[in-house]
């Protein structure tokens, strides 16, 4: 998955001298194929999603999970109501 992987090599740095959790990265990579899965499977995409809340306090984490949206976001989540 070409796409995933540039994307995460952008942000696998650390942020505020914190790394990025290392249980972060297939988290999102399961997220990321669930978004640009056709057809799209809503209840998998939530259960990819959900898993990623115990990572959530983390602000290394959360800043990752912005940059990632807004720089990488398909054109698909948005009719997927993302």
């Amino acid at each position: 998955m070409a796409g995933f992987d540039e994307a995460w090599a952008a942000v696998d740095h650390p942020t505020y001298g914190e790394p990025v959790s290392p249980e972060l990265q297939p988290l999102l990579r399961r997220v990321y194929s669930e978004v640009l899965a056709a057809p799209a499977d809503l209840s998998a995409l939530k259960e990819s999603l959900a898993s990623m809340i115990p990572l959530e306090g983390r602000e290394d984490n959360i800043v990752l999970l912005q940059a990632g949206c807004a720089a990488n976001a398909p054109a698909r989540g948005d009719a997927l109501g993302l």
